[in-house]
């Protein structure tokens, strides 16, 4: 191009000289030709500076391909058709084609057929938005399996007017078998949890069942009045046989905390009242020890309030046992006073239990509320326990809206605060009724159809009801229940929930369909099976009522009670469909 234009002007000095030959003087040549000299050399500076942009053109050129061949991830293009254009080395190697394999050829071609589906949403997508998208897909390889990618496309425009589509492909092979990892991974944990649970709930159920048999006879035995030296041996028998259900209790509580599956209650209950009796029993072990046993309630902490007093309960419980188990001597200071934090519609209550005990080891502490932890191995052997009570009850704390922190040094005591919310109780809440006498009228007393498979437990139960008043008829399995119901009139059925032949819902499901007389009659299960969600399990399956084994006497009492006053109610003269709605109310 330089020299054209050199040429150019050469001329043009020419044709001006031929021109004006005879007319230019010496000087005025002169000076021509150095005007022709300054153009060449400006000339020649032009051409050399093209030259030199026309090198970095190049490189930056050589240096973008290289980028764009050599780039982590697969670039093409597409034209309107889905043809490819172009595209890098990269994605060339991810199918393990050439390039020139590629050019022209629809991207759907390899595409793997079960995801074309995938493709052709995404282009469609594309095509009526203008606006770029993304989709994960498979891709097909030679001599290789499908790999996993990710694309994304957009429109670019050119000058011309046409419309080209870009695309990156990025391999995501390796996340999607991470993913798949995670899931399976996720499939086996739930099925181990499953079995977990199921396994719990059949060791609850095998350990209870004997468990309900060791304490009901010895509280039979020790209704009998029977000699001072065998009443203690049978005092130490329920004590031992309490501890266990304790260390069973704990280890139920773990899982179920583990597993989400404990459910806080909220019911209104008189605190002051609560803390009280919590305490009682746990003073007179600690003034059998010898130590001096401290409480005080600060005006400020509320009498009526609403929460899950049994959990609130347990939590004490355990602490100031705790406090009482590793102290020797000196006291067990326990203060209880609402904090300053202020919240609507919710009480903080703070908790703390000081003793001068054993203490705790720096080293110990760090790890006091982990599950299983227990002190040093000589402590351990002195004071026994399983470590879960501090954890289970740190997790309960928790759940409450609060939290748990503990100050030691050995040999110098311990102090153990927590906090928890409560809801504020109503003036309006009812007060929980009296248990009835232990002997009832017989206007009150029921004929009640026992079903349970184990002798033992079927005789404690039996003894029990008997003196209290009640008719009982004893059947072993859910098939024998079917049959006295069929022939016999009941006020009510004491269901067990596993038994040959035929289980406990088996049963209710059968009697509830109106196949074994009244289909109506109250039925209550009394079962091993304690578990978070048993209570509503049994529910569902038709029964009106759920008591846990080891039976619990009181428990029992409470729930005949209300079937009991129903049966007044009806014998009062309520018709056969009033009897029906006031014996399940």
């Amino acid at each position: 191009m330089g020299d054209e234009l050199r040429h150019q002007a050469e001329e043009g000095v020419r044709a001006n000289r031929v021109a004006h030959e005879d007319d230019l003087s010496p000087e005025e040549m002169g000076r021509a030709l150095h005007e022709l000299q300054v153009h060449q050399i400006e000339l020649q500076m032009q051409n050399e500076e093209l030259h030199r942009s026309q090198v970095e053109l190049e490189t930056l050129r050589a240096r973008y391909f290289d980028l764009y061949d050599m780039a982590p991830i697969g670039y093409v293009t597409l034209n309107k058709n889905g043809l490819i254009l172009e595209a890098n080395f990269t994605f060339a190697a991810q199918l393990g084609i050439t390039r020139n394999e590629l050019f022209k050829k629809p991207f759907s071609r390899f595409t793997f057929r079960e995801d074309q589906d995938v493709y052709y949403q995404c282009i469609n997508q594309l095509l009526a938005s203008q606006q770029s998208t993304m989709c994960e897909l498979r891709l097909t390889r030679q001599n290789a399996a499908p790999f996993w990618v990710r694309m994304d496309v957009a429109p670019s425009q050119h000058g011309s007017g046409d419309t080209s589509y870009r695309m990156t492909i990025c391999d995501i092979t390796e996340r999607k078998r991470f993913e798949k990892e995670l899931l399976e991974a996720k499939a086996h944990a739930e099925t181990a949890s499953k079995a977990k649970s199921e396994f719990l709930a059949n060791m609850s159920h095998e350990i209870r069942t004997p468990m309900n048999g060791i304490l009901g006879m010895t509280q039979l035995a020790l209704n009998r009045q029977p000699p001072e030296e065998i009443r203690e041996l049978l005092l130490l028998v329920q004590q031992s046989g309490l501890s266990l259900l304790d260390i069973i209790n704990d280890i139920l509580d773990l899982s179920k905390i583990e597993a989400g599956r404990i459910v806080l209650e909220e019911t209104p209950f008189n605190l002051i009242k609560l803390i009280e009796t919590s305490l009682t029993p746990l003073k007179v072990m600690a003034q059998d020890k010898g130590l001096t046993f401290l409480v005080s309630i600060a005006p400020e902490v509320p009498d009526k309030v609403v929460g899950d007093k049994g959990r609130l309960r347990q939590i004490l419980t355990n602490i100031v046992g705790n406090a009482i188990k590793f102290s020797k001597s000196g006291k067990i200071d326990i203060k209880v006073h609402a904090t300053e934090e202020k919240y609507p519609q919710r009480f903080r209550l703070l908790f703390v239990i000081a003793d001068e005990g054993i203490g705790i080891s720096p080293a110990d502490i760090k790890s006091i509320f982990k599950k299983f932890h227990q002190i040093s191995t000589s402590s351990h052997i002195q004071y026994g326990g399983t470590g879960l009570g501090l954890s289970i009850s740190k997790a309960l704390v928790e759940m409450m809206g609060g939290t748990i922190e503990v100050e030691s040094e050995l040999h110098r005591g311990s102090t153990f605060s927590f906090i928890v919310e409560l809801a504020p109780g109503s003036e309006n809440d009812a007060p929980t009724q009296a248990p009835l006498p232990q002997r009832q009228d017989v206007a009150a007393t029921l004929k009640i159809l026992l079903v349970e498979d184990n002798q033992v437990n079927s005789l404690f139960v039996s003894h029990i009801l008997k003196d209290w008043g009640h008719e009982v008829v004893i059947a072993a399995n859910g098939q024998e229940a079917i049959e006295k119901l069929r022939t016999g009139k009941f006020d009510l059925v004491l269901m067990d929930a596993l038994m040959p032949k035929m289980d406990g819902e088996q049963a209710t499901k059968i009697i509830r369909s109106g196949h074994a007389g009244d289909p109506d009659i109250p039925i209550v299960a009394q079962t091993a099976f304690a578990l978070q969600g048993d209570r509503d399990r049994f529910l569902a399956a038709g029964m009106d009522d759920y008591i846990s084994k080891p039976i619990d006497v009181d428990a029992l009492k409470k729930v005949l009670t209300r079937f009991m006053r129903s049966k007044k109610k009806c014998v009062a003269g309520l018709g056969h469909t009033e009897k029906t709605r006031c014996a399940r109310a």
